[in-house]
């Protein structure tokens, strides 16, 4: 197939895929991978795809993870962090680290060896608070208190799970260089010295810059711009462009809220216009090439261990977003309805095991497992938090004092 045409072909199955998840009311997520599946089975896999057409779906894939985790990091809000750290620091900590521990001491009962458990415990760990907030806003319910308490646990998890994820991937680089895993400590003091000095003197400069000429889109093609510069020095330090591209995402949020260099309401239209330059193309290639290398003989063989993961992290998050928020004096209800709004997969968990198989820490048919796990875990947590909202009590329902940067970030 031309390669023109491939595109052509490939933006209309996401698009009719979204539109048909859309009705169903089901995760536009479901629907990409759905296509990549479809289009990898035979013949269409020999009809339409060859080498060449292969490595552009991996290289579109390759940069939808990139501007994902850019758009993560521009999410993380440290204001917030300290904002709710001591109302929701309990729930975040245990849903983070409950379903980790579970998920590694699980995958090593299983056989699995301390690498592959480590990818099954943080792809278990990791939330997507972001499919209950389009939930609770189709609803009507984004500034209710229910949406104020997910929020606040999410802008702590989404930290303590940066930090997770920012250790793995560090991990993943060092076995692909060859360097002992001591290095990594050594990696991450050069890569704050290189963080830090982008901060006070190379970011704000290019903003500045950017800020003269008034124009919303060289705003976005300067922090495109910082965020490329730094993932390509983590790369070069062992680190992995997705670290680079995480910090970045946070260094560009964090200058354009300074009140020195720009107003807030700027930030949220440069969150919009990543969103839609990565969710409206780049992103959604990444699940379609998910889909695409995800084999259905290795599902048939491991269905078990797919559920068997999906049930551990759901118990795990729910288990942690329960005893954190009682212990923070919220209800059992009301616990258990925030527990179902964080407990979604279906983003970095996936980059995380794409990575894994491309340096042979897990093998196609784990790959294949942990998509399973995350498709299963967003089937249920969909289901489960429309269920537990409409069980709600009218208090938790009211409208609380959310502000726009929370509902902003997600």
């Amino acid at each position: 197939m031309e390669p023109l045409l491939l595109m052509v072909s490939l933006v209309a199955l996401a698009f009719a895929a979204q539109e048909a998840c859309r009705f169903l009311r089901f995760p536009r997520v479901i629907g990409y991978i759905g296509v990549g599946v479809l289009i990898g089975l035979q013949p269409l896999r020999a009809l339409w795809y060859n080498g060449e057409n292969t490595q552009i779906l991996a290289f579109l894939a390759q940069v939808g993870i990139v501007l994902l985790f850019f758009f993560s990091g521009l999410e993380i809000s440290l204001k917030q962090f300290r904002k709710n750290f001591s109302l929701s620091s309990k729930a975040a900590f245990l849903n983070t680290l409950i379903p980790l521990a579970l998920g590694f001491l699980a995958a090593r009962q299983l056989g699995f060896n301390d690498m592959a458990s480590a990818v099954i415990g943080v792809s278990l760990s990791v939330s997507a608070a972001s499919l209950s907030v389009e939930l609770l806003e189709e609803m009507d319910l984004l500034k209710s208190r229910l949406a104020q308490a997910i929020l606040s646990i999410a802008a702590l998890s989404d930290v303590l799970q940066l930090v997770a994820i920012s250790l793995l991937l560090a991990w993943l680089g060092v076995s692909g260089t060859g360097l002992a895993l001591y290095a990594v400590p050594l990696q991450f003091l050069a890569f704050a010295l290189v963080f830090l000095f982008f901060r006070q003197i190379i970011a704000p400069k290019i903003i500045a810059l950017a800020e003269a000429q008034q124009s919303h889109a060289t705003h976005f093609s300067a922090a495109l711009l910082i965020t490329l510069l730094l993932a390509v020095i983590a790369e070069a330090l062992g680190l992995g462009v997705l670290v680079g591209a995480m910090f970045g995402g946070a260094l560009v949020r964090h200058i354009l809220l300074s009140k020195a260099v720009h107003k807030p309401w700027e930030e949220h239209q440069l969150a919009e216009s990543v969103h839609t330059f990565s969710f409206g193309f780049f992103v959604p290639m990444f699940y379609v090439w998910v889909g695409f290398n995800t084999g259905l003989t290795e599902l048939a063989a491991n269905w078990w261990l797919g559920l068997l993961f999906a049930v551990i992290a759901s118990i795990g998050s729910l288990t942690g977003t329960i005893l954190g928020s009682r212990g923070s004096g919220k209800s059992l209800n009301e616990s258990l309805v925030i527990g179902w709004g964080i407990n979604g997969k279906g983003d970095v968990e996936l980059v995380l095991a794409a990575l894994a198989l491309k340096v042979g820490w897990i093998d196609a048919a784990l790959f294949s497992t942990l998509v399973l796990m995350a498709a299963l875990t967003m089937f249920a947590s969909t289901f489960m938090f429309q269920r537990a909202v409409k069980q709600c009590t009218p208090e938790l329902l009211k409208e609380g004092e959310i502000s726009q940067e929370q509902a902003a970030s997600y």
